[in-house]
């Protein structure tokens, strides 16, 4: 049997291609033959040269490869490393960490072209020439909301490198959708690409205008001073269009508007734009969705009153339709499909609110199933995708003995509920019962308070006041931002306060207020309830937590020392002593992980350092230096992907990550900072300050201290959140 190559010449397979391997591919040197074969009794591809008849392994591969051949060389790809076949030897070239790797070349120019994936699956492509046996990192094409499905590409005479990508959208689920060809051109090496189209379903009126906001991407090498925009409905009739001429540099993303008319006899409309070249003979991707009119929106459902036999329920409606409605509809229902009532509202214009409410009888409130109350609202106007046009209600939520109509009555200064004629005795109070600490995620003093009925009546009003002794700042903590919790049987509800690293010892006063009356003043500190835990016999449910109090108390007694504050009443006091405190005596080491390396200045943004603010939780903040102070206008920066307004002084740059809890001070950030379609990336961590000031020579002791009351605080932070999981 006799394989055929395209050139016409021979092997007889019983050289190379004998029954237990076939040819995956082959490139040729002169007149040598290279072959990659695949060994079925090996399971692996193995690379060989025949000469003449006289065949020779070069070498065993891990995975198949495409050969390339350029002049005297062969080059391939395999597991990250370029590998270059000249005169029967074989030398590497370790590659960036990427995918799909393509070597491209047109006899003269050769060039490898790879595609680096993000976390978020957005992608990017690069390139560089590999004839002298080195990898370049030229950006040829970037996308921060696609990634690459495929591409190929091509090298004319005069070494210019044309690709093709098929783009595809990710949805939030990161499943594909919307794909889409991108074509980056030698003569126009620019790509406009738009992914979004959107608008508030709430200006959607006939015969009225509508903004349509679209995001648009700059993802080719050059800035583009201007390009049209073209509204179409699904027939691929022309709705609107526009010339942009802001102008987008390479890079950018901006949110541009165009101005659409809706028709008088609007109902629904599918539509999508395009993206043109000024001269329209370009056509960019396109963004498309479906413009509807809002409808009948419920905003709320509450229980009115709840007593006696006697429900009332109360809906509150709005009409963000594009018309007005009439005949609109309530209908109370029990799991979605029983009516137990039914309103009726003649008329609600456009942008009117209006209530309606139903009494239930003690019998319809038993048809209830589960107590779960279903509502929902029709009207002459057509359903729309975006009306909240049903709500829910958990009746389960009410008190024990319902809900009333409060009235205050003038002369007794009672409330009086309107419909049972219950009344309520108790006068405005409100007593501390307990206390508690917030220990893992920050440090917090919560304040465990049984509040009178009368109280509760004026919940919206209720809070409290706390102040620091010696500060004259003070902090409201309002009911509606409280915990509801069981204390010994009784409803109450835990305030909390947040309380510096520093002012463990210090007490917090808190006072309970409604409207004009003010209750008992309450004074307690971190450190006297912190002592009263680690008194507790052994046996009590607390002692789990003392190792992490411990840890706090010591944190908190060596911030006050670092920062001299109040020294005569340190948290640690006779916590320890030089021979069994764990700072003096742990050999405490942070990991070099965290020794994250400095980004290389290229853009105009160099890093300074980081510090670490010991509040009630930890800030991080990062120190940059700007080459111009204006460059603060074109400054883009994110966080793990979050937009972040950076702080400025003059040319330093100020990016705070603020709130971080003790537990997760090991978590890393990924700073991303954008200047004019130029970026750098920097990973750092509150750990990555602490690596280096431990390991700073000129790190004093009271600084080290911190840092290692700081590192044992959080892992005794993450082994409690372990034991209470």
């Amino acid at each position: 049997m006799i394989f055929s190559l395209n050139n016409g010449s021979e092997w007889a397979d019983n050289m190379i291609c004998e029954e237990n391997s076939f040819i995956s591919d082959y490139e040729y040197i002169d007149s040598r033959l290279y072959l990659e074969l695949y060994n079925t009794d090996k399971g692996c591809y193995e690379l060989y040269k025949s000469d003449n008849g006289n065949d020779e392994l070069l070498k065993s591969l891990s995975q198949e490869v495409k050969l390339v051949s350029v002049g005297d060389k062969i080059y391939y790809v395999e597991n990250d490393i370029l590998n270059t076949l000249k005169a029967d030897k074989i030398s590497e070239c370790q590659l960036p960490y990427g995918t799909d790797y393509k070597i491209i070349t047109n006899g003269n120019s050769t060039k490898l072209v790879y595609e680096i994936i993000n976390e978020d699956h957005s992608s990017a492509l690069y390139s560089g020439d590999i004839s002298d046996g080195t990898v370049g990192d030229t950006l040829i094409y970037r996308s921060e909301s696609d990634y690459i499905k495929s591409y190929n590409g091509c090298i004319d005479e005069n070494g210019n490198l044309d690709i093709a990508t098929t783009l595809c959208t990710l949805n939030s689920d990161l499943s594909e959708s919307n794909y889409s060809l991108n074509i980056i051109g030698r003569e126009k090496n620019y790509s406009l690409a738009s992914t979004y189209l959107y608008y508030d379903e709430n200006n959607v009126v006939a015969d009225k205008d509508l903004d349509l906001y679209y995001d648009v991407t700059n993802n080719g090498n050059e800035n583009i001073s201007s390009y049209n925009v073209v509204l179409y409905d699904e027939s691929g009739n022309t709705l609107a269009d526009s010339k942009v001429t802001t102008g987008i540099k390479v890079g950018e993303t901006r949110e541009e508007k165009l101005v659409y008319h809706i028709p008088k006899d609007f109902g629904e409309q599918s539509v999508y734009i395009q993206i043109q070249s000024v001269d329209g003979k370009k056509i960019y991707s396109k963004a498309e969705t479906v413009i509807k009119h809002n409808d009948i929106e419920i905003c709320d459902v509450q229980v009115k009153h709840m007593c006696n036999g006697d429900y009332g329920i109360e809906c509150t409606l709005k009409n963000n339709g594009y018309q007005n409605a009439d005949n609109v509809a309530i209908s109370f229902n029990s799991n979605g499909n029983d009516i137990i009532k039914e309103a009726e509202i003649e008329h609600l214009n456009i942008g009117e609110t209006c209530t309606a409410g139903v009494e239930l009888t003690a019998d319809e409130y038993a048809c209830i199933s589960d107590k779960t109350l279903y509502c929902e609202v029709m009207s002459s106007l057509s359903e729309s995708d975006y009306g909240n046009n049903s709500k829910t209600i958990d009746l389960n939520k009410t008190t024990a003995d319902g809900i009333h109509n409060w009235v205050k009555d003038e002369k007794s200064g009672k409330y009086i509920c309107s419909i049972c004629g219950k009344k309520i005795e108790d006068d405005y109070s409100g007593e501390l019962k307990g206390l508690s600490l917030s220990l893992s995620d920050d440090i917090g003093l919560n304040f465990v308070m049984q509040l009178s009925d009368s109280l509760l009546i004026d919940k919206d009003n209720i809070y409290v006041e706390f102040t620091t002794d010696g500060s004259k700042k003070s902090t409201r903590v309002y009911l509606k931002d409280a915990d509801k919790v069981n204390y010994n049987g009784t409803d109450c509800y835990s305030f909390k306060y947040r309380v510096n690293a520093a002012e463990m010892t210090k007490k917090v006063n808190a006072v309970l207020h409604c409207n004009d009356w003010t209750g008992q003043t309450y004074s307690y500190s971190v450190y006297d309830y912190a002592s009263k835990i680690l008194a507790e016999p052994e046996s009590s449910e607390y002692k789990s937590s003392a190792p992490l109090i411990k840890a706090m108390l010591n944190y908190g007694g060596y911030v006050q020392t670092y920062f001299n504050e109040k020294t005569d009443a340190l948290a640690n006091k006779g916590l320890y002593n030089k021979t069994n405190d764990p700072v003096l005596t742990t050999n405490t080491t942070v990991s070099k992980d965290y020794n994250y390396v400095v980004f290389n200045n290229n853009i105009g943004v160099s890093f300074i350092g980081g510090s670490l603010v010991l509040n009630s939780g930890t800030d991080l903040k990062l120190y940059y230096s700007i080459n111009d102070q204006n460059m603060a206008n074109n400054i883009n920066v994110s966080v793990n992907g979050q937009n972040v307004a950076p702080e400025y002084d003059g040319n330093i740059m100020c990016v705070r990550v603020p709130d971080i809890s003790i537990s997760s001070l090991g978590d890393t950030y990924n700073v991303k900072i954008s200047v004019n379609g130029k970026e750098l990336n920097q990973k750092y961590s509150a750990m990555t300050y602490m690596y280096k000031a431990l390991n700073s020579q000129n790190s004093n002791t009271k600084l080290n201290n911190v840092v290692k009351a700081l590192y044992l605080y959080n892992e005794a932070a993450k082994q409690y959140s372990m034991e209470i999981e």
